[in-house]
């Protein structure tokens, strides 16, 4: 016989939902040099254990693999929450406080500097409107304004800040993106897509890698809390390289807590082609750059997502494509070449369908193995797109708790039909199509609790329903945040589950979610221990 192997850590009596192919529970866990050693008995557990090793006591509490979240704007977040004026609702729940929360903020800024803010969602406002460039100059008209719809998909401007873009009455709407104007054709502020919001967020001065590498360094400590061990980070557009040299910081100083697998966002084949240089086939399990995010349609919060009928109230408005068609599948047919992986953002059923179609292409030139494809919010899928996907071996990358922050807006924008198909949870599952969940931050808020909510009782924080019959149950759900979201970020053999050899990333939990009887209780669920590779990178205290 060899000789006794000791663990590092050993966490005993707990419920272990392994998240394995069987989905086997057990009671402890012995894990040694960052990985695991041992899943099963507390009393074969404790065989493990010598003076030295540090013991979890669960006291029969749950631990399941650390959550992955596969679709979150992590650096971003990082720099909005130490950098923007936070307008989330409800602490903005209205344009007269959102006037007052600007101009608050701009006495404390010296005369011309930009005043950045992020969140502000109109569609829960009394006043039933989007705020213009005239509310905010009733805030300040020493500063340029510019604020982002919780969506990113839409901002608004004051007067200084337009006219610092050059944007009047004679600007015209770039392709992919409208600037919204009055009855007179005077421009309101409010600009719509990328396109149009780069008019203005190109003259704003760029963050210093030393100001990502704080906000990468704070996000990461905030996320650990609510249970997140790994995130796949789309990153921002036109800020792709800085973020990722960033990333590559944080790793290089030994401070990062949690993994990212980012991705470089292009839009053209010449953005394309100019980030060859920093995707790589790294096999870093704490950092990877493994292909590219594009964007090809907007957001239905915002009556810009691909849809093959008019929006509500919008006659003639099905959305748009965010860039030419032909150069789309491209990009995408060039990058699969490469071997990367390819992450489309597509919420419309048309966008849906273009992105499949050229997913299809790619597999029949290139093959299938190697390549991980993914539709990104896959949010108004037809049924026909559900077996194409899971046939072409594509994943569908989505964020459930869109449901809880972002259903009213929804409501308001779809007719009835459409909007009972948002995020067919169920028919995904029963088809066999694998999901990879996550939260888009900073779109809504980061923590997976509302996610796995929003998923069970398909409920917004209103207690509006979206179609309950697509609900899937807790394990379901947890598999999205675990076991699945581990494909989309090609790590599967590392990470997701709770298996001898494997990255130690769990959670043990305050609570079991499995035997939760009232699903609110889960808008409750915080993590005790939040441990990546076998380190504890968050305790309660």
């Amino acid at each position: 016989m060899g000789a006794q192997v000791y663990a590092d850590l050993v966490i005993l009596g707990g419920s272990v939902y392994t998240f394995n192919a069987r989905r086997s529970v057990a009671e402890a866990i012995a894990i040694k040099g960052g990985r695991i050693i041992y899943v099963g008995s507390i009393d074969e557990a404790k065989r493990y254990v010598r003076p030295g090793t540090e013991i979890i006591e669960a006291k029969g509490r749950s631990i399941t693999p650390g959550l992955i979240d596969t679709h979150a704007h992590l650096a971003m977040w990082g720099l909005y929450s130490t950098r923007y004026i936070d307008l989330s609702y409800p602490k903005v729940d209205s344009i007269k406080k959102l006037v007052e929360v600007v101009r608050e903020g701009a006495s404390k800024r010296d005369k011309g500097e930009w005043i950045l803010g992020r969140g502000w969602n109109h569609a829960l406002y009394p006043e039933g409107r989007q705020p213009s460039r005239w509310d905010l100059d009733q805030a300040t008209e020493a500063h340029p304004v510019f604020l982002w719809h919780t969506s990113g998909h839409m901002a608004v401007a004051n007067s200084m800040a337009l006219k610092l873009a050059g944007i009047d009455e004679r600007t015209r709407d770039p392709v992919g993106g409208v600037i919204e104007r009055d009855e007179r054709g005077v421009p309101t502020g409010v600009l719509v897509e990328k396109p149009a919001i780069d008019l203005v967020a190109r003259i704003i001065p760029k963050p210093s890698i030393d100001e990502w590498v704080e906000a990468i360094t704070y996000a990461m400590k905030e996320w650990v809390s609510e249970g997140i061990t790994a995130v796949k980070d789309p990153t921002v557009h036109g800020y792709s390289i800085d973020i990722i040299r960033a990333y590559q910081e944080v790793r290089r100083k030994g401070s990062q807590i949690l993994r990212i697998v980012a991705l470089y966002w292009a839009q053209s084949l010449e953005e394309l082609r100019r980030g060859y240089d920093i995707v790589e086939r790294s096999r870093d399990s704490w950092l990877r750059v493994p292909g590219i995010k594009i964007i090809l349609d907007g957001a239905l919060s915002t009556k810009t997502a691909w849809i093959s009928r008019d929006y509500r109230d919008s006659p003639g408005n099905r959305g748009l494509p965010t860039l030419d068609i032909k150069e789309f599948r491209e990009m995408v047919l060039e990058a699969s070449a490469r071997g990367y992986m390819v992450s489309v953002h597509a919420i419309g059923d048309i966008a849906i369908g273009e992105t499949i179609a050229v997913y299809e292409e790619a597999v029949k030139r290139h093959g299938a193995s190697g390549n991980i494809y993914t539709v990104i919010h896959f949010m108004l899928p037809e049924e026909d797109h559900i077996h194409r996907l899971r046939s072409l071996g594509g994943y569908a990358e989505i964020q459930s708790g869109f449901i809880y922050f972002l259903a009213d807006a929804y409501y308001k924008n779809l007719d009835t039909d459409m909007y009972s198909r948002i995020l067919p949870l169920r028919s995904m599952v029963e088809r066999g199509l694998t999901i990879c969940n996550g939260s888009d931050a900073p779109v809504i808020p980061y923590p997976p609790r509302y996610g796995i909510y929003a998923a069970v009782s398909r409920q917004s924080s209103r207690g509006l329903d979206i179609n309950p019959g697509e609900g899937i149950d807790v394990e379901h759900v947890l598999a999205t945040y675990t076991s699945e979201a581990a494909k989309c970020l090609g790590m599967e053999d590392l990470i997701g589950s709770i298996e001898n050899g494997k990255l130690a990333d769990l959670v043990v939990w305050d609570r079991d979610p499995m035997s939760i009887g009232d699903p609110k209780e889960l808008l409750e669920m915080k993590p005790l221990y939040t441990i990546v590779e076998g380190k504890i990178v968050y305790r309660r205290q």
